[in-house]
């Protein structure tokens, strides 16, 4: 009996452990049939615009190549208009939007429209049998339909269009009204647009002028501002379409006017004035700086001008005075360079080359070299060894260091020292001291009088080699002592 009761069991084991079960998988089996898969075969639109969505896959493995088109494309289009399918994404959903257009069919009474998206697989195994079709119910809805600008408009005088229509019949008038957000970069022909059920499908022109303003303004960009509709149809009523952006050219070339190329000053403190002024108003301030390529020679004063939109057109002056540099230059004269610079938020005026406004400027040298020996009158000494001092400085700053031979012509009455003086660029101006000393010659001879010498200079400075000072000598008193 215990036999028979474990047979029984094996036989319900085995019968209950079947074949695992069925799985699921998106593999086609070969009873599959071949076609398209779609999310919905109805889609809903409106002339405004309005889009719908469905995706597509495909029920076999393989490469399809499918084709996307509207019945009706004035009253909507499809986008993409083809899906590629591979043994790869075969079954992987690809998205197919539809949008209804702006178009003429939607006249009182016919709220609604119908077409057809149709999609056309192209294979091995697929043809136009396995072609699908989705049925669009298009609405009536109301809305406007405004093209681009036709261009930009000109400050030189081109002018630019665009057009505008309802996209549905209203059932009373709708009126519009046009006009420009800044009048002086652009204006319009007409104040506003009206629209009836007759004309509603046809376009009706805006025409936009450009405002010459006279200003470097750069290109500015204003609006066409398109009023909120008013109607009694109330579908229309208080629709406000979208406003159109224009772009106005500017024609104003940004540029200044420097009244002189060439100016002359002076060491000796002599200035000259030169005026500058722009050549178009700008919309904001422009700062002129100038600047004087070496400041040791001359500079320019004051360091910037303000122009504005109210001055622009008045010349401002600038002066530039002659600095004294002390130095007796080669060729007597200095040149230098007045340049320009410009700071502005108007982009053709901070973006303007002025290398061609540069003016030339000439410095007059009023230094000559010169040795100078004090101008004090006879100096004495005495055989009580006392002393006396001659200073020299120089007229100019010399590029090298200055050499002056000293001596006395009578040693026996008189010594001097150093035998020579070194005057360099950093003491030029500065009193170089010799010292001229007695000497005791235990002779009763009175008072003698004998004269320091100055000879030729030495330098490698062109300008003070073998310059004679302004004094070749000075005369000495040597005082007897009384004792000899």
């Amino acid at each position: 009996m215990k036999s028979n009761n474990l047979y029984i069991i094996l036989v319900l084991l085995l019968s209950s452990c079947g074949d695992g079960g069925t799985a699921t998988s998106d593999e086609p089996t070969p009873d599959t049939a071949i076609g398209l898969s779609l999310s919905k075969e109805t889609a809903t639109t409106s002339s405004s615009g309005d889009s719908d969505t469905f995706t597509v896959k495909l029920k076999t493995k393989e490469s399809v190549s499918v084709s996307i088109s509207s019945s009706n494309p004035d009253a909507g289009t499809v986008n993409p208009t083809s899906l590629s399918f591979s043994e790869s994404n075969w079954n992987i959903t690809q998205t197919v939007t539809v949008t209804g257009l702006c178009d003429a069919v939607h006249t009182t009474g016919t709220n609604r429209t119908t077409y057809n998206v149709v999609l056309s697989p192209s294979s091995t195994n697929y043809s136009s049998t396995q072609a699908k079709t989705v049925i669009v119910s298009d609405s009536d809805k109301a809305a406007f339909n405004i093209s681009s600008m036709s261009g930009n408009v000109y400050e030189k005088g081109d002018n630019a269009t665009f057009n505008m229509r309802l996209c549905s019949q209203p059932t009373s008038d709708v009126s519009i009204g046009v006009s420009s957000s800044d009048t002086t970069e652009g204006t319009v022909l007409t104040n506003s647009l009206s629209f009836s059920a007759d004309n509603w499908s046809t376009a009706q022109t805006v025409t936009v002028f450009s405002v010459d303003d006279n200003l470097s303004d750069d290109d500015e960009t204003f609006s066409i501002v398109l009023a909120a509709a008013s109607s009694s149809d109330s579908n229309y009523n208080s629709l406000n379409p979208n406003d159109v952006t224009v772009i106005n050219k500017d024609n104003d070339t940004a540029d200044i006017t420097v009244s002189k190329t060439t100016l002359t000053t002076s060491e000796a403190g002599g200035a000259e004035s030169f005026t500058v002024v722009l050549d178009t108003g700008p919309e904001s301030d422009v700062t002129i700086i100038p600047a004087s390529s070496n400041n040791s020679w001359a500079t320019v004063a004051p360091s910037n001008l303000t122009f504005s939109s109210s001055n622009w057109d008045s010349a401002q002056t600038f002066t530039v005075t002659g600095v004294d540099d002390n130095v007796d230059n080669v060729g007597d004269n200095e040149t230098y360079k007045i340049t320009f610079s410009i700071t502005s938020l108007v982009n053709a005026y901070s973006s303007l080359s002025l290398d061609g406004k540069t003016i030339t400027g000439t410095n007059t040298d009023n230094d000559t070299a010169a040795i100078l020996i004090d101008n004090s009158s006879t100096k004495n000494v005495s055989e009580f060894l006392n002393s006396a001092y001659i200073t020299v400085t120089l007229a100019t700053i010399p590029t090298s260091n200055v050499i002056l031979p000293i001596s006395s012509d009578n040693t026996t009455q008189g010594t001097v020292s150093p035998a020579a003086l070194v005057i360099t660029p950093s003491n030029w101006n500065s009193p170089n001291t010799v010292t001229v000393t007695g000497v005791d010659d235990d002779i009763s001879d009175g008072t003698v009088i004998f004269n320091v010498k100055f000879a030729n200079s030495i330098s490698t400075d062109t300008k003070y080699d073998n310059v004679t000072p302004n004094k070749q000598s000075v005369p000495m008193k040597n005082i007897d002592d009384g004792n000899d």
